[in-house]
């Protein structure tokens, strides 16, 4: 009886601290307490790499959703909210189909503002497919040079 007791208590301490993990970052972004934060830049922390054959990406932060199993990926723009622009809106979709090729859920986007706004992205495949797109036309133009 006094193992499972003190099992508990080394599990009840593990999840303390990884959901208190990051929690700054997670009040700043406006995501909920019990996802796991991976990594990221805000608040002056190691930022994290995402790679997908030759494209790479450092967002903001990144957590796994405990409960729905899938990553989120968080964008923090110091500006207010006056809507996703077109830039932010690739910008986090490209890391969502970077983390999308090799996770089969599909991840969420969060892009938050300086003003308190949080805004839901949802993953554009036809967005991503252009961007990809855009990078293979980018290396045709600079082998001319």
């Amino acid at each position: 009886m006094l193992l499972i007791i003190q099992i508990f208590l080394v599990f009840s301490i593990v999840v303390i601290v990884l959901i208190a993990k990051g929690y700054s970052v997670k009040r700043k972004l406006q995501v909920p307490l019990y996802y796991l934060f991976l990594g990221g830049d805000v608040g002056g922390r190691n930022p994290i790499k995402v790679e997908n054959k030759n494209l790479v990406g450092m967002p903001d932060a990144l957590f796994f959703n405990l409960l729905k199993l899938r990553f989120v990926v968080c964008e923090f723009k110091s500006r207010n909210y006056t809507g996703v622009n077109l830039y932010e809106r690739a910008q986090i979709t490209l890391y969502m189909g970077m983390l999308n090729k090799w996770y089969l859920p599909a991840p969420q986007g969060i892009v938050a503002y300086g003003n308190g706004f949080a805004v839901r992205v949802r993953f554009n495949k036809s967005l991503f497919n252009e961007i990809c797109g855009l990078r293979k036309q980018c290396l045709v133009e600079l082998g001319k040079f």
